[in-house]
Parts: structure tokens; sequence; C-alpha cells
């Protein structure tokens, strides 16, 4: 059966994981991953995938959250480009990569990327192929998810990823972006700036440093900081300035003051401020206003950082 739109691959998957012989793993090599694929995966179901780690086309945070999963078996492989499915009845063999834009689903239902596959009746020889390639494939580490953040911030597409979901420009929402939406009501002793509200610390915790969520002195650790960074950046970033406490001025007026200040704590906070930008860009909790203005900091950070290794 020829497929010849993502949506109608998406369903051919769905089609296929629902013919599933119970007792036996869906097999899946597909090179990269976007958001919201880990929920896309039926937990009635059980699973081995092997992606790629390395090209920087894969959201790491969605590979994290699918190797936690109990009904999934993962590996990563470099070099991988494949976009096999391999069901007990059913194999596809397409282009699509599992991305909203590759099949079609959350923020580009109505859009994605032109796509095109086969559906064809599931044989030995494939299976085969499959083991070939599990063999060679390495199970994913916490560095391997580590360099995989590293990868994907510094791909051509500046921490989105070469095939993560891309949405069209958004527009300024005509909602006011709200300070409390954003940081703390005062600074308090003994930081020098305004920090992050305890939600976006726990979410920054959550989706740029998990392996701290064990323990519960969150608001101890120097990772606040990356947040309050974020924070503060993306209110200079919409027109505001921000009191702080610091010898030299009394206020963020600009996003370089806040820029220098995340950079003077070394490069590696620069990077997870980044990830941590990206992400808020994307996360539908978080109100219109503070994503919209989150993706124009992205932006602003990507050429401040550009800037500055131009020197």
């Amino acid at each position: 059966m020829f497929l010849k739109s993502n949506k109608e691959i998406f369903l051919s998957i769905d089609r296929t994981t629902t013919c599933q012989d119970h007792g036996m793993p869906i097999l899946m090599a597909i090179a990269y991953w976007g958001k919201g694929a880990d929920e896309k995966l039926k937990g009635s179901h059980e699973y081995k995938i092997i992606c790629n780690l390395t090209d920087g086309g894969t959201n790491p945070s969605t590979i994290d959250n699918i190797r936690k999963m109990k009904n999934v078996e993962l590996k990563h492989l470099e070099r991988l480009h494949a976009k096999v499915v391999i069901g007990s009845k059913y194999t596809i063999v397409g282009s699509a990569n599992f991305s909203e834009n590759g099949l079609g689903y959350g923020s580009a239902t109505n859009a994605g990327q032109y796509e095109a596959a086969l559906q064809i009746a599931t044989e030995p020889v494939h299976s085969d192929w499959f083991d070939e390639l599990w063999n060679k494939a390495s199970i994913v580490s916490d560095n391997d998810i580590s360099k995989a953040f590293e990868a994907w911030l510094n791909n051509s597409n500046a921490g989105r990823g070469t095939d993560d979901t891309y949405e069209s420009q958004q527009t300024p929402p005509k909602e006011e972006l709200l300070i409390e939406e954003l940081l703390e009501d005062e600074i308090k002793h003994p930081n020098k700036m305004r920090m992050a509200t305890s939600r976006l610390e726990r979410r920054y915790i959550e989706v740029v440093e998990p392996e701290k969520l064990a323990d519960t002195s969150i608001s101890t650790k120097r990772a606040v900081w990356n947040p309050a960074h974020a924070a503060n950046f993306i209110w200079v970033m919409s027109g505001n300035s921000v009191e702080e406490a610091f010898s030299t001025r009394k206020k963020f007026e600009s996003t370089l003051q806040v820029f220098n200040r995340m950079e003077s704590k070394g490069i590696k906070t620069t990077k997870k401020v980044l990830t941590f930008l990206v992400h808020l860009a994307q996360d539908k909790s978080f109100s219109k206003s503070l994503r919209y203005w989150a993706q124009q900091s992205v932006k602003e950070l990507e050429r401040l950082i550009k800037e500055q290794n131009h020197q």
C-alpha cells in the first residue's frame, strides 16, 4: 500500500500497532524524534526502538522520556537515517521521522512536511535487518542525553533540532506578559537579583537537569540561577527592566546585561539557559505571552552567543 502523506503514515503506524500480535514488540528504527513523540507510544504494547542521538536532529527530552518507559527497550545508533516500523503483520518503510512535522500530529495537524511511505506485509528479512542494527546499537545513557543536548543546540537550527517541530512565527499575544509568572516578588537575601518562580525552577530541573529531581533541596542548588537568568532575560526582552542589587547598577535594562551576568558563570550556564528558553517557547502549560517572549529570547540569546564567539 502506498502512503502518500504524513497523516496516512501516522494512521498506518496506528493500524500496525493495533494489529500487533500479543507479546511481540513493535520494532522501530527511526532516526529522529521530535517533541510529543513519546506520548504517541501506547502503554498497552511493547517496543524496541533505535534512534540517532548524534546528528542533532532528535529532541533529547523526548528520548529521555522514552527511556523511562517500562514497555520500551531503547538504543541509539550513530549514522542511523532509516524510518522503518516493523510489526508482526505490517512493515512501514518511508521518509517520515517521528515528529509533528513528519507525521502531522500536534501543532502540525494541518501542516507538516510532504512525506511518503510503503506499507508492506512483514517478512522475516525485516526483523533480521532490525536485529543486525540492534546488535550494533548502544543503550542510551545519561551521558548520551547530555551530549545529545549539545548536538541539538549546535545544529543548523540552533536549538530546535533538524527534524523537531518547527512552528510558524508566533505573533505577539494580546495578553500582557505578567512578571508574576516569571519572577519572585522581590530580591531575597543573599541573592543579588530576583529569582525565578518556584514553578519555573521546578520545570527547569525537570527538563534540563533531571538528575537533581531526587534532591528535595532544589532551592539551595546553584541550578536555580539558570532559570533565574532565563526569567530575567525574558522579562527584559519584552521591553521591561527589573531591579537588581549589584554594585555596578540597580537594574537590568538590556538583554546584554543579563547575558553578561550569565556568561560570568561560564558557558555551560548560557547553554543551559538557552536549552530552557527553547523548552519554554514550546511548553503549552505556560501562557501564550510567556511562550512568545521565550521564543524571541531564543533568537536574541543565539545572536549574543554568536557575537561573543566572533570576538
